[in-house]
């Protein structure tokens, strides 16, 4: 069975919208997977410096607790609480 040309003209249209929808879909999709990644990866880093920043300080409180500084300078300095200043070796 053969279509009417106007029915095939048709077809082929929907089918053509049909692979530009599909088109558009992965396109979004793919911008959102980047961007995702370059969200984590913003993320990670910033985390990174943050706990970088947080073992610099108990590094710097550990080596002036060893040096005789007082707990309460310590804290000062380096914004760490008393407890944790104590736990330090």
């Amino acid at each position: 069975m053969r279509l009417k040309e106007s029915d095939r003209q048709a077809y082929e249209k929907h089918q053509d919208d049909l692979h530009h929808q599909a088109s558009v879909v992965k396109s979004n999709y793919d911008a959102g997977a980047i961007e995702g990644r370059d969200q984590g990866r913003k993320e990670g880093i910033e985390q990174g410096i943050e706990q970088g920043s947080i073992q610099k300080n108990k590094d710097n409180a550990s080596a002036m607790k060893k040096a005789g500084v007082a707990h309460s300078v310590i804290h000062d300095v380096t914004r760490l609480s008393l407890p944790e200043i104590e736990a330090l070796n």
